[in-house]
């Protein structure tokens, strides 16, 4: 059974996102338990596959929430009537941001791949020294190609990858990743910001990432165009 966590310090949101995945028709069974504030969900002793949270909360808003809760690493649905707050959280592992005023529209079917995401635990099965292994897009930080081997780095750990090149892997991964130089293939999620031919990351100590000429224009570009999506 999964297990669902609401979030939201407004218990009118409380109730309409409860109704929601009550007449979301989910194949999965699920129980749902509601907080009405972060230290609340944090004090529960219970853990969760899919957690929906608000980002603006009192005393302890959605983003340190997750900060508190990655060791678990369920999936996070940013639900937020302010989306000027979403910027904060791009640099944060979640799947989706919806705002309030849409999710009488989106939440069922991002529900359905959410639900779809855990069941399946992996987006990806990649050969490797160890075995075949499953990685999930959420986790991947970057893939590098050092003497000729590749490697994906995930926050966890690094891993060589047998018999493939970054052309084969990019059509295999979603649109938040982008070729920054001819090494090097990096996840837009755990970017936090731009410096002139850089991109800072979220990952090691602020680690950054050198965007070669010829693919300025297109990474900046794609980069824009991801933090711009809300869906």
């Amino acid at each position: 059974m999964l297990r669902i966590a609401i979030v939201d310090d407004d218990p009118i949101f409380l109730r309409i996102i409860h109704s929601i995945i009550l007449k979301s028709k989910l194949e999965s069974s699920f129980d749902i338990d509601l907080f009405n504030s972060g230290e609340q969900f944090i004090n529960s002793s219970r853990e969760y596959n899919l957690v929906l949270l608000d980002i603006d909360m009192p005393k302890m808003d959605g983003i340190e929430v997750v900060d508190k809760i990655n060791k678990s690493s369920p999936i996070i649905i940013y639900v937020t009537g302010h989306s000027e707050y979403m910027e904060r959280a791009f640099n944060i592992n979640v799947f989706r941001f919806l705002k309030k005023d849409e999710i009488h529209l989106k939440l069922p079917e991002v529900l359905k791949q959410a639900i779809k995401k855990i069941e399946f635990k992996q987006d990806v099965l990649w050969k490797t020294p160890d075995g075949i292994l499953g990685f999930e897009f959420y986790n991947i930080v970057y893939f590098e190609i050092i003497d000729r081997k590749c490697f994906c780095y995930t926050y966890q750990k690094k891993y060589e990858l047998i018999n493939k090149n970054l052309s084969e892997i990019l059509v295999t991964l979603d649109d938040w990743f982008i070729q920054i130089n001819k090494y090097q293939i990096i996840n837009i999620r755990f970017i936090t910001s731009y410096k002139e031919n850089y991109f800072v990351t979220s990952y090691g100590n602020n680690e950054i990432f050198q965007i070669s000429r010829n693919r300025k224009k297109i990474a900046l570009e794609k980069y824009t165009e991801r933090m711009l999506c809300d869906d």
